[in-house]
């Protein structure tokens, strides 16, 4: 799956330009635009990962590490990268599903699982939404290759085991970013202005 970016630019802006770029320089309009998309790429950064942390149980700095941040330098076009990685299930709070064995003087558990004597896994549960635990059917945990964390996998009626996936931060911050669009771009719009509008008082004075 490709990353998805999301792009700050200014070429919307060009009436501004049009309007005081007579009276000045194109450099004061240009220092401006790139001040004004770097505040509301930073703004749009924050706000971002707030929505994405609000209700879905992912950690912030694994959310953190998928996102990229590259900040307008001569031109004033700035993105937000997320990468277009899976997540796996087993970031979202697995937990083994447990019940009483028919014959508990019998049963030693099994120390490795975490399952202790007179109990039998069950299936796992997780936690997608934070706070929410829902039951994963025939599930099991599993550690993944090279020291990664756990994972949650299931086994069907044909008898293939298939690692299970989560909501990924790719799809997480598409959609924020569909929701916070109307509001970026008015954010932007005006950011932008303001920031002009300063260098050009100082181009002026």
């Amino acid at each position: 799956m490709p990353a998805i970016e999301f792009t700050f630019n200014t070429s919307q802006l060009d009436a501004l330009a049009e309007k005081i770029g007579q009276a000045v320089d194109g450099g004061a309009i240009e220092r401006g635009s790139v001040r004004g998309v770097n505040e509301v790429l930073d703004r749009t950064y924050d706000t971002s990962r707030k929505r994405m942390n609000a209700g879905i149980n992912l950690d912030d700095q694994y959310i953190s590490r998928k996102l990229t941040v590259e900040h307008a330098t001569t031109v004033p076009r700035g993105t937000i990268t997320a990468a277009g990685d899976l997540t796996v299930l087993g970031r979202y709070s697995p937990k083994i599903l447990l019940k009483p064995v028919k014959h508990p003087a019998k049963s030693k558990g099994d120390r490795s699982r975490g399952i202790p004597p007179g109990l039998k896994a069950t299936g796992v549960s997780v936690q997608v939404s934070r706070g929410v635990a829902k039951p994963i059917e025939h599930g099991f945990l599993m550690p993944l290759r090279g020291g990664n964390g756990i994972g949650v996998f299931t086994r069907g009626t044909d008898g293939k085991v298939r690692h299970r996936y989560g909501p990924s931060v790719y799809q997480l911050f598409r959609a924020t970013v569909d929701e916070l669009t109307p509001e970026i771009e008015d954010d932007l719009e005006a950011t932008v202005s303001d920031a002009v509008l300063i260098e050009v008082r100082k181009a002026i004075e």
